[in-house]
């Protein structure tokens, strides 16, 4: 983490949330941390973000997942986009929590889960039912409803870790 400046030598660089973030996922890269663990990481994280995002969305920020969320039912058909698409809500769900920490923590996990979600977003219907899990988790958060907001957050996150078992089994991997 140091920065060479010409004319003024090697000095301590400055560590932004990209910077902290990017150090995680070589940490992930480098070490083949196994996707059960980054899982458990996730859950832990997303189901406690749902909640405190219930307790303090701002309609802004409900607009901003009503937007996401059109444009991943628009990108249904192309795994990738849709992917993309899915990624972007779970940030925004951690930005209404309105604590740039956890969307550090969100991003340091993001690009293994990435490709999960590629692969999971390939199989038959599972676009339409990510989907519908995140209209509930929004939902839940609209409603200012802490408790179900993480409820839904934690039912969708099992049911993608069983559509990651099963595309491991469709795919041979």
């Amino acid at each position: 983490m140091v920065e060479v400046r010409s004319g003024s030598g090697t000095v301590v660089a400055r560590v932004g949330a990209g910077s902290v973030a990017e150090t995680m996922q070589l940490y992930i890269r480098g070490a083949s941390i196994d996707y059960g663990l980054i899982d458990e990481v996730r859950t832990m994280v997303e189901v406690h973000v749902a909640g405190v995002a219930a307790e303090r969305a701002t309609e802004e920020d409900l607009d901003g997942m009503r937007d996401v969320l059109r444009s991943m039912a628009e990108a249904a058909q192309d795994h990738h986009r849709c992917a993309t698409h899915d990624a972007e809500f779970h940030r925004c769900v951690a930005r209404a929590t309105h604590n740039p920490l956890y969307l550090v923590m969100l991003d340091a996990i993001g690009e293994p889960i990435m490709t999960i979600r590629q692969g999971t977003l390939s199989l038959p219907g599972r676009p339409a039912t990510a989907l519908n899990a995140h209209h509930v988790i929004l939902d839940r958060v609209a409603h200012h409803d802490t408790d179900g907001a993480r409820e839904a957050m934690r039912v969708h996150l099992v049911d993608s870790r069983r559509a990651w078992e099963d595309f491991l089994t469709t795919s041979g991997g």
